[in-house]
């Protein structure tokens, strides 16, 4: 596991020779595909036993990347090995090396894809903010990422969230394995972040059986515009109408309001909105503002 997990690391902290590719990155042969936010470089290595696709966004401060490794009996023995501690420390200490002042700030069982997945959150120099995301399958061991420095960190964060939200595991990704010693539902982090990195997940001190409120679930309308919003494990997800199309939408909760995406033919436009009392604003990008009604 060490070699293989130092590439992730290695890809964020050196230069690979890369092969262009254009959102959404489809993986074929490698069971997954995932949708990288609007205007961010997105490349991969050439296919090979491994592959490893990364985005960064256009100022370099920020970037979202997918590693699958084949599931080879050698890297399976190797898990099985593992306590789900060691693989927390194993994943976290080999990316650590690549994001100065890297701390970890807690491990999180959840499911991603539909599949089991070991969420690791960590922070850094500079205002950093990272999560690691382990998902195996008897084919493939997938390592996610993705890492925020600098200004506009909450945007950011909001962007590669939006991403980790597309991530989808095809027929051909095999079968979801447990990660060693994972539990059958999440966990809260032992030391959550003052912005929690998974929404909804329970403060320190509550009850972490009680359902976390989801203040934006729900269908809204107006000026045109149609927005439907459920709750997901990574923040909110739905569906966005307008002009007799349907959009996909990905986004998280922050303490300003919501930010997301919503994808039209693979490339994904930024949006925020703020609860009002009849229902809510919706913003895009552009600054085009929507007010919408509460309709349930």
């Amino acid at each position: 596991m060490r070699l293989t997990r130092s590439l992730l690391a290695a890809a964020l902290a050196a230069s690979l020779a890369l092969v262009l590719a254009q959102p959404p990155f489809q993986a074929p042969g490698f069971g997954y595909s995932t949708t990288t936010p609007a205007g961010w470089v997105v490349e991969s290595t050439p296919p090979g036993d491994d592959l490893l696709m990364g985005a960064t966004s256009p100022d370099g401060t920020s970037a979202y990347t997918v590693y699958a490794a084949v599931m080879t009996p050698d890297i399976l023995a190797e898990l099985q090995g593992y306590t789900r501690d060691e693989i927390v420390q194993e994943l976290f200490q080999s990316f650590g090396e690549s994001v100065p002042g890297a701390a970890l700030v807690g491990a999180t069982d959840g499911f991603l894809a539909g599949a089991p997945a070991l969420y690791i959150d960590y922070t850094g120099d500079q205002s950093a903010r990272g999560q690691l995301i382990l998902v195996n399958t008897d084919r493939f061991s997938y390592t996610i990422a993705w890492v925020v420095t600098g200004q506009n960190t909450q945007q950011m964060v909001a962007a590669a969230q939006a991403a980790l939200a597309t991530f989808t595991l095809g027929a051909d990704a095999g079968t979801p394995m447990p990660i060693a010693n994972q539990t059958a539902t999440p966990a809260v982090a032992p030391a959550p972040l003052a912005a929690p990195l998974l929404p909804g997940t329970a403060a320190p001190g509550t009850n972490p059986l009680s359902r976390p409120v989801a203040l934006f679930t729900g269908s809204y309308a107006g000026d045109g515009l149609g927005l439907d919003l459920r709750s997901s494990p990574n923040g909110y997800e739905g569906q966005l109408t307008y002009g007799g199309a349907s959009y996909p939408v990905a986004a998280t909760e922050t303490p300003n309001g919501l930010v997301g995406q919503f994808f039209a033919n693979g490339v994904g436009y930024s949006f925020t909105a703020v609860l009002t009392p009849s229902g809510l604003t919706f913003v895009n990008e552009d600054g085009t503002t929507f007010a919408l009604q509460r309709r349930n």
